[in-house]
């Protein structure tokens, strides 16, 4: 069993070292120097998070709750700081499902 978490360990660390990771932790840094970016980007990511949690409770969604996560939705759309950050960030997602991918597809586990 140690040798397996001593690869994930060397897997982890080559992921780390990736481009794909790289440019994800700069887009990090950026989108942290742009203080209306970033302000925009959490104020967007704290509602929807309580919007789901109501959704997960069968509380419903206000009209108006659902009307300021549109209008938060199109503001960061036109945003490049926080467009780059999404991009990149999706861009590690894929990096490590292809991994997953790898994996369970060798263990016949699809």
């Amino acid at each position: 069993m140690s040798r397996i978490v001593d690869l994930a360990n060397e897997l982890s660390q080559e992921i780390a070292n990736s481009q794909e990771y790289r440019d994800f932790l700069k887009s990090k840094v950026e989108i942290t120097k742009q203080p209306d970016s970033f302000i925009l980007f959490n104020d967007y990511k704290n509602l929807q998070r309580q919007i789901q949690s109501k959704q997960n409770s069968s509380q419903i969604i206000t009209d108006e709750e659902q009307s300021q996560l549109n209008k938060l939705k199109e503001d960061f759309q036109k945003d490049v700081f926080i467009l780059n950050y999404l991009s990149s960030e999706e861009k590690v997602m894929e990096l490590i499902a292809n991994v997953n991918k790898i994996i369970a597809g060798s263990l016949e586990l699809r």
